[in-house]
């Protein structure tokens, strides 16, 4: 029998970001690749409703054109600087889908641009509420830097850095009896997709592991 924490999932948001060597600097270069991107995101059913112009960029990494995916749960950004994938309520039973439509979106832009993603950054952020435990009582391990001359302390967070990313965690100012996690990686351009998705999936399982939970 297990004796970890539950910690039901409230909220979850995933986002990927993509960036070429260079930034292409001129509108046009992007817009000429968008029938390669569309065809690509075929299988999803999308409509030409799905597709929306952002008018004029005051940098290179402001999107461009957006697309909306799955109902409005993914977002597909494409700007001159590379893109990003932004999906909310989600899981890892979705990781086929996603991985699927980042590499797909990739490919089209590489290929016809004649550019390469120089780096990659995968990142996840949860709302947990955790059930059978206060916060207090969860927190007793986080031993703080020094003491406090009250105590008022209402929660010691967690911030871990990495040589590829970080860790935090934090109370939730969201939910009740509940904490914010997020764990953010970085990759070199010839990573592909799959395994940066599963260094993340390894590095959620650490992190819940090293709380003493378990993700519902």
């Amino acid at each position: 029998m297990s004796n970890k924490i539950k910690a039901e999932t409230k909220f979850s948001h995933f986002e990927y970001d993509g960036w070429f060597s260079d930034p292409l600097f001129e509108p046009l270069r992007l817009y000429s690749v968008l029938p390669s991107v569309y065809a690509g995101l075929k299988p999803l059913n999308i409509t030409p409703a799905d597709v929306k112009y952002q008018g004029g960029a005051s940098t290179p990494s402001d999107a461009l054109i957006i697309f909306n995916l799955a109902k409005n749960q993914y977002a597909l950004n494409l700007s001159m600087a590379g893109f990003t994938f932004k999906a909310d309520a989600v899981d890892w039973s979705q990781a086929p889908i996603i991985t699927n439509i980042i590499e797909t979106t990739s490919k089209a832009l590489t290929a016809n641009l004649k550019t390469e993603i120089q780096s990659h950054q995968l990142q996840i952020a949860m709302q947990l509420v955790l059930h059978g435990v206060s916060l207090k009582d969860f927190n007793k391990s986080f031993a703080p830097l020094a003491k406090r001359p009250a105590d008022d302390t209402e929660f010691n967070g967690i911030v871990l850095r990495t040589l590829r990313g970080f860790f935090l965690v934090d109370k939730s100012e969201l939910y009740e009896g509940g904490i914010f996690v997020r764990i953010t990686q970085k990759f070199e351009g010839k990573t592909d997709i799959n395994e940066m998705a599963k260094v993340l999936n390894d590095e959620e399982a650490w992190l819940a592991a090293a709380l003493g939970i378990e993700i519902e």
